[in-house]
């Protein structure tokens, strides 16, 4: 059990990291400084999903499913969410205004 469990989590935190050190939605909100806020909350969303990926994988060493199923589905669909969310800013970010600018 544990195993699966961990090897998400260190994807993820890999995932996320990886976001962070790239910097692609740095550079969409220095081409669009409209969209920092958004940006921000996304930001914050990465330090969340840390803490709930840890806080899983300590419920997983403890008796019992049926929170840690609860707390998984929760975690994933909070994920696909966020992906969007990122996604849609950098659309905004490079496509929405695709030559209406000059």
């Amino acid at each position: 059990m544990h195993g699966w469990l961990d090897e998400f989590r260190r994807r993820l935190l890999e995932h996320l990291a990886y976001e962070e050190e790239q910097g692609l939605l740095d550079l969409a909100v220095a081409e669009e400084p409209r969209l920092a806020r958004r940006f921000d909350r996304l930001r914050g969303q990465h330090r969340a999903f840390r803490m709930r990926m840890d806080a899983l994988v300590e419920e997983a060493r403890r008796p019992g499913w049926v929170s840690l199923h609860e707390g998984f589905v929760a975690l994933r669909r909070d994920l696909l969410e966020h992906e969007k969310a990122e996604n849609d800013l950098l659309h905004s970010a490079y496509l929405d205004d695709l030559g209406g600018r000059g």
